[in-house]
């Protein structure tokens, strides 16, 4: 509920309205006093229907006391009455309304007229426009229609009626129609609508022709879709431009440097700038009045300038001759250029010839081409030949001449190139005038050197190219001559160098690639299919060492200590034989340092007995006395490369052979050495039993080598391996001993 303080907030007065109908914009202004907060309600007159109600915050004009505000209508201001009325506001208190001001609309009883809004609107692509139709007075609304479309419409008075397009796309030249059918169709009204696109030029460019004024062109880009009075208007240092083509052109009499393009229609503007120098963008005119002076054999070409300034132009030209069809273009420079001459021409033939030219200093574009002129050349009327005659005595004569003949005064243009590993030489004819004969064919020559070899002689005249083969990489000079009846001419030389032809280079290594390839599969299949065969023949199964006898491997200590006492040394020749291999007692002599004899000692059965065993690999020195001093013996164990090794628990893996009868003490050799028990080392006990059952108590053998005895049924097999083998086996596990 709002609170009325008549005493403290002033009344709006003089409210005035003031309409732009074109932009549909309403401007009310009135006095508020000091009050900056007003509401503000406009309404329909007829229907009494809001239309706009919000509060708004307004500045006095500090200079007309006047507070203003604009307000922008959907549908035209001409589609009805509008009723405005102000009312000051602070806070949740208010004035009272100030006296309604009514903006009359085109709908009044007294304009009762069939009438519709807006009227020839200029709308961008894509906009919404809202069109509103008056029916006359006393008729009844019909419906609105655009492209035989009837439009959904709101009724906003007693006559009025609205409707909406959306999204507007480009209309014709002649714009887009809305029509506005009374009830039963007798009679319609409409208005039309513009829909396009504001300006958008592109590339300004300006150039001159004359060296004094400037020709600005530039392109008009998209179609704005607008024509006639709603068209685009081109500008150009604020100098309007007359309207020609889609390409724009415009011409100022002075060179400024700087131009600036303005273009605008309804829809809006848009500007380009563009800067340069005089001498950067000269074009010359096309040449006039062309004209020429023929002879058989050329012709020189003339033409003018239409500027004077050209006189002291550098330029160069381009002049295209044509004759049955062909084309070629001559080039040539000069300063104020007016005339060249075209050589190597044929006698009585039909030619045409344009010429255009262009600033040879600081090179901008050609010129235009000059209208094509036409001219036929002489006809050749050769030197009278060399006559003789022959008179006869019957008043009868024979007539001679000599036709002229000579080597070809010009020679033909050559070139040469390269295909694949080939080198193909192209030339072009000699000129007519330059043949002093008929061509009867070519020589090809390589230069070798100063001296020139010939690599062909082409006796066909239409000959015109030539291919060379089996050049590897270099450079090459190549010559060739015309030769007619009276000799070659000088001869026309090109030079190439000559590159590897890569194409076959990576062939050749594709397919030695592929050839590796199949060939490392097939042997890998080989290999795969034969491996059992391969294993034998390259990697054979190695025996495992084996003794003879079955011989039961137990675990026991593994001591290296030598043996102070008794030792038995298994001595084998070079020449091993199992009948004769047999141990040998070996003697201890006095080691102690009062020089006793072990023999006066009692024997110690319980101490290990030291073996030797001697292969043929290990050299024939006697052999030396063990002595129990650790240095003595290490020296003589180092000396012989032997090692003592002490086995305890040694047992064999077969029957346990029976021990015999003790023998008397007095049949052993040896003074020292007495033994416990035993044993008969003939062949027999060697053969069928192998070792000893048991060598009891701990044992040490002092070897070189491994022992490896075979068994007895692969004993054959295994001695008949290369000594070589062998050797070099025993060699490779000695070396591999501590």
């Amino acid at each position: 509920m709002h609170t009325h303080a008549k005493e403290d907030l002033t009344v709006p007065e003089q409210v005035s309205l003031s309409a732009n109908m074109s932009t549909k914009q309403l401007s009310i202004s009135w006095l508020g006093g000091t009050a900056t907060t007003f509401d503000l309600m406009i309404l329909r007159t007829e229907f009494n229907e809001t239309v706009f109600y919000e509060t708004v915050s307004v500045t006095v004009n500090q200079v007309s006391g006047r507070h203003q505000w604009n307000w922008t209508s959907v549908e035209p201001l001409e589609c009805t009455s509008l009723s405005i009325k102000i009312r000051s506001r602070d806070g949740q208190t208010t004035s009272e309304w100030s006296s309604t001001q009514i903006l009359q609309g085109s709908d009044l009883p007294s304009n009762d007229k069939f009438q519709m809004y807006p009227q020839d609107k200029v709308v961008p692509v894509g906009a919404n426009t809202t069109f509103c139709c008056i029916v006359e007075e006393g008729k009844v609304f019909g419906n609105i229609q655009q492209s035989n479309t009837v439009m959904n419409t709101m009724q906003l008075s007693r006559r009025s009626y609205a409707t909406t397009v959306y999204n507007q796309e480009p209309s014709v030249r002649t714009g887009t129609n809305i029509l506005c059918y009374d009830y039963p169709k007798t009679q319609l009204t409409g208005a039309v609508v513009f829909v396009g696109y504001p300006p958008l030029p592109s590339d300004l460019m300006c150039e001159t022709h004359d060296l004094i004024s400037a020709v600005c062109q530039w392109n008009e880009g998209r179609d704005t879709h607008l024509y006639g009075k709603r068209r685009t208007l081109y500008s150009l240092n604020k100098r309007i431009c007359p309207q020609t083509q889609r390409e724009r052109k415009c011409i100022m009499d002075q060179w400024d440097g700087n131009w600036t393009l303005v273009a605008q229609n309804p829809l809006g503007q848009y500007s380009l700038t563009y800067s340069a120098e005089l001498s950067h963008r000269v074009r010359p005119e096309a040449p006039a009045n062309v004209n020429s002076i023929v002879h058989a054999w050329y012709a020189t070409v003339l033409w003018q300038w239409k500027y004077s300034t050209y006189s002291s132009l550098a330029l160069v030209c381009e002049v295209e001759l044509s004759s049955q069809g062909y084309k070629t273009t001559h080039t040539f420079s000069g300063v104020g250029l007016r005339s060249v001459d075209l050589p190597d021409l044929y006698p009585d033939e039909d030619y045409s010839v344009q010429v255009r030219c262009s600033a040879q200093q600081n090179f901008w574009k050609w010129g235009d081409w000059s209208k094509p002129f036409f001219f036929k050349t002489k006809t050749y009327v050769p030197e009278a030949p060399d006559v003789w005659m022959w008179m006869n005595r019957d008043n009868t004569g024979q007539v001679i001449w000599k036709l002229g003949k000579d080597i070809p005064s010009g020679s033909v243009s050559l070139s040469a190139s390269q295909q694949d590993s080939n080198i193909l030489l192209t030339w072009g004819e000699i000129p007519l005038v330059k043949r002093r004969g008929f061509i009867q064919g070519y020589n090809v020559y390589i230069s070798n050197g100063s001296q020139l070899a010939l690599l062909a002689n082409l006796s066909y005249q239409g000959a015109r190219n030539y291919t060379v083969k089996g050049f590897s990489e270099g450079s090459y000079k190549f010559t060739v001559k015309a030769y007619t009846s009276a000799g070659e001419d000088t001869g026309a030389t090109a030079s190439i160098m000559l590159e590897l032809y890569t194409d076959w280079l990576i062939l050749e290594i594709l397919a030695s690639l592929g050839i590796t390839a199949l060939f490392l599969i097939i042997v890998t299949f080989i290999c795969y299919k034969k491996r059992k065969w391969v294993k034998k023949a390259f990697y054979p199964d190695i025996p495992e060492p084996k003794l003879p006898g079955d011989w039961a491997r137990t675990q026991g200590p593994l001591d290296v200590k030598p043996s102070p006492h008794s030792m038995v040394h298994i001595v084998e020749k070079p020449e091993w034989d199992s009948s004769k291999e047999m141990l040998v007692v070996i003697p201890e002599e006095d080691e102690d340092e009062e020089g006793q004899g072990i023999g006066d000692e009692p024997v110690d059965t319980d101490e290990p007995t030291s073996l030797r065993y001697y292969n043929h690999v290990v050299d024939e020195r006697p052999i030396r006395p063990r002595y129990p001093d650790s240095s003595t013996s290490s020296a003589s164990s180092l000396d012989s490369a032997r090692t003592d090794v002490t086995y305890t628990g040694i047992q064999t893996s077969g029957p346990q052979m029976q021990t015999r009868p003790f023998l008397d003490p007095q049949v052993a050799s040896g003074g020292g050495y007495k033994p416990q028990s035993s044993w008969n080392f003939d062949v027999d006990a060697g053969e069928s039993c192998g070792l000893a059952p048991s060598l009891g108590s701990p044992t040490s053998v002092a070897s070189t080598q491994f022992l490896l005895p075979d068994e007895e049924e692969h004993g054959e097999e295994k001695r008949q391996l290369s000594s070589s083998a062998a050797t070099w086996f025993t060699n490779l596990l000695s070396s591999t001993k501590p």
